[in-house]
């Protein structure tokens, strides 16, 4: 079997990356009509929360101990669906 690990440098970068912890009330939502400037990846530690992209019209629910990645300049809307 053939090793293929790679032992070069990587042709991307991670750079300027921000960590924010939020905490909201059942039945909160906000939306960014233009999506955000930056790439986002979503963790849920607790609660439930639906993202609604109106471009592909498609919904999207993450519960407690899922990861989501949205890129940046992806319009959504985001619903708390539990508290926190």
């Amino acid at each position: 079997m053939e090793d293929i690990r790679y032992n070069g440098n990587p042709e991307f970068k991670i750079h300027n990356v921000g960590f924010v912890s939020v905490s909201r009330n059942q039945g909160h939502t906000f939306e960014y009509k233009s999506g955000k400037e930056r790439y986002s990846f979503i963790y849920v530690e607790s609660g439930n929360t639906e993202y609604y992209f109106p471009k592909t019209k498609t919904k999207i629910r993450i519960n407690k101990g899922d990861f989501l990645y949205i890129p940046k300049d992806i319009p959504y809307k985001t619903t708390y669906l539990d508290d926190d």
